[in-house]
């Protein structure tokens, strides 16, 4: 596995709230240990064609896959702070539009400062400005 992470222009996501909810405040405690699919990128919608994972567990290891890659790691949690990583990755070769969706997963997931959750039950991981970077939908 290598290592992941990277910088990038930052991304915008159109319409994407920040929190400050009070679904957020009701809802912090289950980012940890939830099962999470991702449903958006740097403000696209991921592939239909690979579904995206993310979970971090309880005891701060986060793993999931990009659609294309595996990915596993650490995150610290704190309050509606999140940090994610360093990732050990794996380097599969899919198809171009999962290999795009891989790399701005990839440096978009590097930018994590915060965590919020909206009135849907979505989960916004969000840059240091507040923008979200990754829009995350609860697994059913």
């Amino acid at each position: 596995m290598a290592a992941a992470g990277g910088s990038a222009a930052a991304s915008k996501s159109a319409g994407a709230s920040s929190g400050g909810s009070s679904a957020a405040g009701a809802y912090s405690g289950k980012l940890q240990g939830t099962d999470w699919h991702i449903a958006e990128v740097g403000g696209q919608a991921v592939s239909t064609q690979s579904q995206g994972t993310f979970r971090i567990g309880t005891d701060g290891h986060v793993a999931g896959s990009s659609g294309c890659n595996d990915f596993s790691g650490t995150a610290k949690v704190s309050g509606h702070s999140l940090h994610v990583g360093p990732l050990a990755t794996t380097k599969k070769s899919c198809e171009p539009a999962l290999m795009s969706q891989d790399q701005r997963f990839f440096e978009e997931i590097a930018k994590v400062a915060t965590y919020a959750v909206d009135e849907k039950g979505d989960m916004h991981l969000n840059d240091a400005s507040g923008t979200t970077v990754v829009r995350l939908e609860r697994a059913k």
